[in-house]
C-alpha cells in the first residue's frame, strides 16, 4: 500500500497544507517553515498521540489530519485477521480504473486535545441522515415507535416498507438503502465517526513509522538501544535479512543479545548482555 496524499489542518504552524506523497518524498524549505511539523503530522495520524493547546494553530478549532491510501493488497489486510479485516474492507473504495483507495482522518478535539480516527466519505447533506443522529433517534425505541419515527422523520422511505419494520436494525437498514439512492448533488464529503475500538483495530495495518531527527549528539545517536536512531536502523536491517539467513538465525539471536537488552513477551527484562 502507499500513502498518496496528506492534508493537515490547524496543526502548529500549518493552517492548511494539502500535499501529494510518493514512494520518496523530499520536503524543502527554510528553517522554521514547518518541514518537521509536516512529518510529525503523519506520525500523529498513525500513533494518535495526545496533544496540548500549543499544538493548535487556532485553539478554537479542531486539528484534522487526512490521509489517502492506495494500492492496498490482500497481504496488507492479512495482518489484521479475518474479523478486523472485514471491518476495514467496507471502507475501501474501488475506483473506475480498478485501483482501490482508503481515505481516513484523525481529528483532534480542541476541547480535550484527544483524537479519534475517522472515515472520510460522502454522506447526505441533510443532517437527519447523520449516523449519530439516526442512532440517537432510534435509541431505546421498538415496535410501533420505530414505524412512527420512519414515517415522521424519514418520510422519503416508502410507507409499505416502514410498516414492516420490527427492529432498530431493520429501520436503520431501510435508511441506509435509501441513502444509496441519493444523487451526488445531495451528498458532501465529510469525516465521520467509526465504531468504538477501531483505532486499535487498524494499528497493525499501518506501517511502523521511524522518525529520526537531526543529529545533535553523535555519541547518543550511535547507541544500539531501540530508542536511538542507529538502534532503530540496525533492528530494521536485522529484521529484513534474518529470513534470508535461516541457517544463521542462532547467530543473529546472539548478535541481538550483544546489542540489546532481552525482554519476555510481557516486557520483563530477561538479560542485559550488551557489549
Amino acid at each position: 500500500m502507499k500513502f498518496t496524499k496528506l492534508v493537515v489542518e490547524n496543526f502548529k504552524s500549518l493552517k492548511h497544507v494539502n500535499t501529494p506523497l510518493s514512494t520518496f518524498t523530499c520536503i524543502v524549505g527554510e528553517n522554521n517553515s514547518g518541514k518537521s511539523t509536516f512529518i510529525q503530522s503523519l506520525l500523529l495520524f498513525i500513533k494518535g498521540t495526545k496533544l496540548k493547546q500549543d499544538d493548535f494553530y487556532d485553539i478554537s478549532k479542531d486539528i484534522l489530519i487526512t490521509v489517502i491510501i492506495n494500492d492496498i493488497s490482500t497481504a496488507d489486510l492479512a495482518v489484521l485477521g479475518d474479523v478486523h479485516k472485514e471491518k476495514l474492507e467496507k471502507f475501501i473504495l474501488t475506483k473506475e480504473d480498478g485501483t482501490n483507495e482508503l481515505k481516513l482522518a484523525r481529528r483532534y478535539s480542541h476541547i480535550d486535545y484527544s483524537s479519534k480516527l475517522r472515515n472520510v466519505t460522502f454522506v447526505p447533506k441533510l443532517e437527519k441522515f447523520n449516523k449519530d443522529i439516526i442512532d440517537e433517534k432510534f435509541k431505546g425505541q421498538k415496535g410501533a415507535s420505530l414505524v412512527n419515527i420512519l414515517k415522521t422523520d424519514y418520510h422519503e422511505i416508502e410507507a409499505t416498507k416502514a410498516n414492516e419494520v420490527k427492529t432498530q436494525k431493520a429501520a436503520k437498514e431501510l435508511i441506509e438503502d435509501y441513502i444509496t439512492t441519493l444523487s451526488t448533488e445531495e451528498m458532501e464529503e465529510k469525516d465521520i465517526s467509526l465504531e468504538p475500538g477501531f483505532d486499535n483495530t487498524i494499528k497493525a495495518f499501518f506501517p511502523e513509522p521511524i522518525y529520526i531527527p537531526a543529529v545533535k549528539d553523535l555519541s547518543d545517536e550511535m547507541k544500539t538501544k531501540d530508542s536511538a536512531s542507529f538502534g532503530k536502523l540496525l533492528n530494521i536491517l536485522l529484521d529484513v535479512i534474518e529470513d534470508d539467513l535461516n541457517e544463521a538465525k542462532e547467530v543473529f539471536e546472539k548478535l541481538r543479545e550483544k546489542l540489546n537488552k532481552t525482554y519476555d513477551d510481557s516486557g520483563v527484562l530477561i538479560s542485559d548482555n550488551r557489549l
